[in-house]
């Protein structure tokens, strides 16, 4: 896949999260600041196209680790994260 394409499916997935994120109603506080951020800095860095900023830190791992906590309560969520993190993967990230 040519990374103008991973790039579009990496925006499609943040835009799935934003969605899902003002869906949310039952969340802790915590979870909500780690997916607003991860939001934020995925769609920083691909509204910038510097991808390079896409690498500072372990957003794949925190991501993951969301995602997993979710599957069961929020299996759409899950779903989106996992996306992201895909995402991520195809980008070298």
């Amino acid at each position: 896949m040519a990374m103008p394409e991973r790039l579009e499916k990496l925006r499609a997935a943040v835009e799935d999260l934003e969605r899902e994120l003002h869906s949310l109603q039952e969340v802790d506080p915590e979870t909500r600041l780690l997916l607003e951020e991860a939001r934020r800095e995925i769609h920083d860095a691909l509204s910038r196209e510097q991808h390079e900023s896409l690498f500072e830190g372990p957003l794949s791992g925190r991501l993951e680790s969301a995602a997993r906590r979710f599957e069961a309560t929020h299996p759409t969520l899950a779903g989106v994260l996992e996306r992201l993190v895909n995402g991520l993967a195809q980008l070298g990230i």
